[in-house]
């Protein structure tokens, strides 16, 4: 419902020059790891974060923040007087009027002539649940990451809050609450979160450091006794150790939801001493008191559709937690964020209803979702069969269509079938499918009475998006609804009613929609019941708006695209290789050992004394108050200990600083460090009866015996040059894609790409196209001007060849140059090619900014060691820097003579500090041993800045100026 008043405010915001998002937003686009609604998620969220303050949702509709800015005066206006005034003074008045004008005229008619009867807080706090917590839900389908979405928002506030120490709208520590009750769910999505390079959203060093400072906590032990304490629930010793932390920051809680929602185990009402609410929560549940104590406490709720209203147990939770006063704010995902009943809401005599959860702030949809990445599906639906008829023609049809398909991961394409019961798993579906996927059919249960839970199933249903799986279909019993993330998955059937609960039809149809590599497409089959397929028509309607017809539409429909062409081999023929020779530094580090004898034998002896210790053990028990410790004296063995593998076992640990050969002369005293740390064992064999001794410190003993080899040494670094200068090619062969998303930042435009390729097929050259089309418009207008008819003439641009075909051979080295993520690239190019000054010039122009592209990167490194005393120069590498664009000047034979780096930085950027080091390593370093080695200035640096105005034009004339000077003869 408001998801697209939020929308338009979000896009409106970007466009602002100041935007405090831009250069974050700027900088994911540049790695280009997220997908595009990735990025749109989180440019919703900066704005409700940095702009909306971090308010909740009813604070911000009060405000207004969501309705654009109208006038209600003028003579045009039909409202009426006392609307124009209500909807002047009041925001939140203002914001409904907007909100039904779109989504419900004839209740907008009625607020025109009633304008002064709601009370629109009450009407606001009704459309929000009442919630007064900060509660934004983020509606993303199936397979579009909403995993590392919530990690990207995870490092988003922890890099904010350290710019802006003590702002209370970032969040400090996070809680990740899974809904599902298996184990299994929950460590995927931590092991998701945990692959998560912050450097895809944050710039370097901030990224690097904020890696370190994130830290994961599984709640995952087994449920404890009633009335347990802290020692024996290790999931609330886990928060407590950290609640002991000052200061605590970055601490990331994965949570199983039932966790947290138990029930109080003591509620009486007749005890002699009433308890707190805060009292009862302790008692019956320690790790749900403990997790709302941690400070700044962003909530992020997985499946949030299952705590959509005050009535389900984790919301009562959680708006308990928020009363408690850390809960910094709740951010929910979920790709059916739909009510079970529709939300009313009486104004006046009319009733506004919606089925999708008002809290949704960013909804995308499933059939944008299949048009650009999710496996593109056929839905068939099956009429008048029975549902052994549907499985059995199902798995045929899966069979014709995917029996031979693998795919590049090494993974086959499977199929998964949804049973209602395990005794029709069993008896009626296993031995259909058996018959054609002999050996391939893994049956997935928890077992009854009658039938057993398959033994190692849980194991092979893990390892089903594996390479090594054998199984090609997998029969389901209550699971693989949710958060099963199988990408090799590619076919589902639901053959009756009730094979998946009803509220999850949608959820289990779409389990094969999953892209499987990075923008390579796929086919997925869906099969369905005419019963299931009913349903899934409905719940495509209420949460997505949509259809069973309008999905395999999606399916079916194409991303446009256009060709992109190398045009190297044109350049080359012209004697202009698009290649820069430069020299580049490298990072070398040298050991010096400052210990000549590092007295390995005394060592040795230390090691042995401490092998032949022993480590106490004991058991406790009692209570809190009153511990009781018994002490163990057994002799405890354990694996066989061989003297060559436990001297082997040294060598791998020391990662490459020990070798056979250095341990051979020291074999007395090792071996009697082996017999130290072992036993013989009376039962065992007289020919391999040693074992070793599980009191024994055996790993601190393997460090005594590495060190006892170790010489103190230093590392000195340092920077130095290449011995010949590398030629780096702008456009690295057969790294241009075939073909790219048409969209309006393509350039050139396809009309004129398709001019340029047909010119260099015949041989024709830019200037010689230009002196054409001059001589074509000369003759022209000495025509017209002889009849009188000279005012007729237009003017010579209108009529002449476009400036990228009169340049084509100064520029362009492949087409269209992909401009998506800078209008200033873009803008700056265009106005380039169009002056006369740059045509005149002889001077050529590529675009480098697409870093898969081109090898002209330059490695950049800083100076982190002090250079004072007897200590050496210490270097660290920053990373590759890679320009936006490089202008080349020639000489007479053909090779590059000058180049000028050319740096496009948009209001921000240039401050931030990994582009900040690297721009001064470029314009010092770079620059310095580049022009010592070739004897003359041959390279320089510019940084162009976005003006304010977007006045590219005086951006490219700064350009030609600074160019004018660098390239002129010395």
């Amino acid at each position: 419902m408001i998801e697209p008043l939020i929308a338009a405010k979000v896009r409106h915001w970007l466009d602002k020059p100041d935007c405090p998002a831009t250069p974050l937003l700027a900088h994911m686009r540049t790695a280009g790891k997220l997908r595009d609604v990735q990025i749109a998620a989180l440019q919703t969220y900066l704005y409700l974060l940095l702009e909306g303050k971090n308010q909740a949702l009813t604070q911000l509709w009060m405000q207004g923040l969501f309705a654009k800015a109208a006038s209600y005066d003028g003579p045009r206006s039909r409202v009426p007087q006392i609307a124009r005034d209500v909807f002047a003074s009041q925001p939140a008045a203002h914001t409904w009027y907007q909100l039904c004008q779109t989504q419900q005229p004839q209740l907008a008619t009625w607020l025109e002539e009633n304008a002064d009867q709601p009370d629109y807080l009450a009407l606001t706090h009704e459309l929000f649940y009442g919630w007064e917590n900060t509660d934004y839900v983020f509606s993303l389908p199936m397979g579009s990451g909403k995993t590392w979405l919530m990690a990207a928002i995870m490092y988003l506030n922890l890099y904010l809050g350290e710019q802006n120490p003590g702002d209370a709208r970032f969040a400090q520590n996070f809680c990740v609450l899974i809904p599902s009750a298996k184990k299994s769910s929950i460590l995927p999505s931590l092991r998701s979160i945990e692959r998560f390079d912050p450097a895809w959203v944050l710039p370097e060093p901030a990224a690097g450091r904020l890696r370190q400072v994130l830290r994961f906590e599984v709640l995952d032990a087994p449920k404890t006794a009633a009335k347990s304490n802290r020692i024996r629930n290790p999931n609330a010793h886990k928060v407590g150790q950290h609640l002991m932390q000052p200061g605590l920051t970055g601490l990331v809680l994965v949570v199983n939801a039932e966790k947290v929602i138990l029930d109080r185990l003591d509620d009486s009402t007749d005890a002699l001493v009433e308890k707190t609410d805060d009292e009862r929560d302790k008692a019956a549940n320690e790790l749900r008191h403990l997790i709302g104590r941690v400070p700044g406490l962003q909530l992020m709720v997985d499946e949030v559709h299952g705590a959509a209203t005050s009535e389900i147990k984790l919301r009562q939770v959680m708006q308990r937690w928020h009363a408690g006063g850390n809960v910094h704010s709740v951010v929910g995902f979920s790709g059916t964020p739909f009510l079970e009943k529709p939300q009313e809401i009486k104004i006046g005599d009319y009733t506004l209803k919606q089925r999708q959860m008002s809290t949704v702030v960013f909804h995308y949809a499933l059939t944008d979702a299949v048009r650009t990445f999710l496996k593109q599906p056929t839905v068939e639906t099956a009429y008048g069969l029975s549902a052994e008829q549907i499985v059995r023609r199902g798995t045929q049809e899966f069979l014709t269509r995917y029996g031979a398909t693998v795919y590049p991961t090494g993974c086959s394409a499977k199929l998964a079938i949804y049973c209602g019961s395990i005794e029709r798993l069993e008896t009626e579906v296993a031995p259909m499918v058996e018959q054609l996927f002999p050996g391939q059919v893994l049956k997935y249960h928890r077992g009854n009475a009658h039938f057993k839970a398959p033994i190692g199933a849980e194991s092979q249903f893990a390892a089903l998006d594996s390479p090594a799986s054998i199984h090609r279909v997998v029969l389901l019993v209550q699971i693989g609804k949710e958060g099963w993330d199988c990408h090799s998955l590619t076919g589902v059937i639901l053959a009756q009613k009730g094979d998946s609960p009803t509220n999850m039809v949608l959820q289990s149809a779409c389990r094969c929609l999953r892209e499987v590599v990075r923008g390579q497409r796929h086919t997925a089959l869906i099969y369905l019941s005419q019963d299931n397929a009913q349903v899934l028509e409905a719940q495509l309607k209420n949460s997505q708006n949509t259809s069973i017809a309008a999905l395999n539409a999606a399916a079916q429909a194409q991303v446009t695209t256009v060709p992109m062409f190398d045009r190297s081999a044109w350049l080359k023929s012209l004697d202009k290789i698009p290649a820069i020779e430069a020299y580049q530094l490298r990072l070398h580090t040298q050991t010096l050992f400052i210990q000549d004898d590092p007295q390995t034998r005394a060592k040795l002896q230390v090691a042995l004394q401490r092998a032949q210790t022993r480590q106490s053990s004991g058991i406790t028990t009692g209570t809190l108050d009153h511990l009781s410790v018994r002490s163990t004296s057994a002799v405890e063995l354990g694996a066989t200990a061989e003297f060559a593998h436990w001297l082997h076992t040294l060598v791998r640990e020391s990662a490459g600083t020990l070798a056979q050969v250095t341990l051979a002369p020291f074999s007395a005293e090792l071996h009697a460090i082996f017999e130290a740390l072992t036993e013989v064992d009376p039962k065992g064999d007289p020919e391999n009866s040693r074992r070793y001794h599980l009191q024994a410190p055996q790993d601190d003993v393997r460090r005594l015996v590495r060190l006892a080899f170790w010489r103190l040494r230093e590392f000195a670094t340092a920077v130095q040059p290449l011995d010949q200068a590398e030629n780096l090619l702008l456009l690295t062969h057969g790294k241009l894609p075939a073909e790219v998303p048409t969209h309006e930042k393509l350039y050139p435009q396809t009309a004129d790409v398709q001019k340029i390729i047909a010119a260099d097929a015949a041989g024709q050259r830019g200037s010689d196209i230009a002196h054409a089309d001059d001589a074509a418009f000369a003759a022209a207008r000495a025509l017209l001007e002889q009849q009188g008819l000279g005012h007729m003439l237009a003017a010579q641009s209108a009529v002449t060849a476009p400036a990228e075909l009169a340049a084509k051979d100064h520029t362009f080295h492949y087409l269209p140059y992909d401009f998506a993520q800078s209008g200033l690239e873009l803008g700056l190019l265009q106005e380039l090619l169009k002056t006369t000054e740059f045509q005149a010039s002889g001077l050529e122009v590529y675009y480098n900014g697409a870093r898969h592209l081109t090898e002209f990167r330059i490695d950049c490194f800083q100076q982190v060691g002090s250079t004072s005393g007897n200590q050496s120069k210490r270097w660290q590498r920053l990373g590759a820097y890679t320009p936006d664009f490089v202008m080349l000047q020639r000489d007479a034979d053909g090779a590059t003579h000058k180049v000028l780096i050319i740096e496009t930085k948009g209001a921000g950027f240039s401050e931030q500090s990994g582009y900040a080091l690297r721009k001064h390593f470029v314009s010092t370093e770079f620059l310095m041993l580049n022009n010592a080695k070739f004897g003359y200035p041959r390279f320089d640096f510019i940084e162009i800045m976005e003006p304010a105005n977007k006045d590219y034009r005086s951006a490219a004339f700064n350009l030609l100026s600074h160019a004018q000077r660098f390239f002129a003869p010395q």
